[in-house]
């Protein structure tokens, strides 16, 4: 068999395996939106509209449209025919939706770690600019792919060939410039959440090791755990995707990247959506903010107020007592 006609078959193949997997992403898409409707239902859309309810609704649902959309499209036959007007907004569909969607993720992520940290401006400012220089990179990247993809559009050349073909194949790894920084920003943000993990759990310069302050900690914060729990696994989650497209992008130059993106854009709108969701789930059932308060020798000390990101229905009365985690001298502790 020779290398041009190979090279044709394994195209077709991935072509194909391409449109397996953006359909298995999007049934398992389908299968957590429905398993957390109701949830859904009673804590976001009950709730008033404000900028919070809106990114939820996009970084929630803008995925399963563009699943649907491109897999609609791969299974459908002469899409160019002789005019490529179709496949150049198609491609910049492509490029500047799911930059879009990142960024909103991104926005939700910032608001998670800021919150997490107790509002801290510091950490809001940090990782705000880094989520900026990232979406930058990754708008010259991605937009300059998107724009040579469509520049090399062509109809389909076999009879009853499905979907959109492009001869482009990115010569200088520009691909990486928005990659890379995507795989950073999340490791930071998984960072961020395991050091203020260990801050909360164990006394100022103790030298206790992460682990060990885990398992002499009695209680922990039911909102603190979810934090927690969410950040790392969500963080870790995006991170590790990333890192899989971003080697799959620059490997056989790019040929088997198509299969691996559906689950890129699942997983963010999976990580973007259940952060506020479950916040919001737990939350109601706490019906109160978290504190944490560090006591000194003296008898004096300091009140660190975690908010959760909320979705108000009208006017709030303050008439609960807050929960407050002592912290104190001995090493008895407790979380509430």
């Amino acid at each position: 068999m020779s290398n041009p006609l190979q090279l044709l078959v394994t195209g077709l193949t991935v072509f194909r395996d391409t449109r397996y997997s953006r359909a298995a992403a999007l049934t398992f898409l389908t299968c957590d939106i429905l398993s957390n409707f109701s949830d859904e239902v009673k804590h976001i859309w009950k709730a008033r509209w404000t900028l919070s309810k809106a990114m939820y609704i996009f970084a929630r649902y803008y995925v399963l449209f563009y699943l649907s959309f491109t897999l609609a499209v791969e299974n459908h036959q002469n899409v160019l025919q002789t005019d490529h007007t179709p496949i150049v907004g198609y491609y910049y569909y492509l490029t500047l939706g799911n930059l879009a969607h990142t960024a909103v993720v991104d926005t939700i992520f910032v608001l998670r770690i800021h919150a997490l940290w107790a509002q801290n401006r510091k950490i809001l400012i940090f990782f705000s600019l880094l989520c900026i220089a990232e979406i930058g990179l990754e708008f010259f990247g991605t937009f300059w792919s998107g724009r040579e993809a469509s520049t090399h559009a062509m109809p389909a050349f076999l009879p009853g060939l499905q979907g959109c073909w492009t001869n482009f194949a990115d010569p200088k790894s520009l691909g990486l410039i928005a990659w890379i920084p995507c795989s950073i920003v999340p490791f930071l943000f998984f960072v961020g959440t395991m050091i203020k993990f260990r801050e909360s759990i164990t006394f100022p310069g103790s030298r206790q090791s992460f682990f060990q302050a885990i398992r002499d900690t009695r209680q922990i914060s039911p909102l603190l755990l979810v934090f927690v729990r969410d950040g790392a696994f969500f963080f870790f989650l995006t991170t590790l995707i990333t890192i899989i497209c971003t080697f799959l992008s620059e490997y056989q130059k790019s040929i088997y990247f198509g299969p691996s993106f559906p689950w890129f854009a699942s997983v963010y709108s999976v990580a973007g959506s259940h952060m506020v969701l479950n916040l919001r789930r737990e939350g109601a059932g706490s019906g109160r903010p978290t504190q944490v308060y560090n006591v000194g020798a003296s008898g004096t000390g300091n009140t660190i107020k975690l908010d959760p990101m909320s979705f108000k229905k009208g006017p709030t009365h303050s008439s609960y007592d807050s929960t407050v985690i002592m912290v104190s001298q001995s090493h008895e502790r407790t979380l509430v």
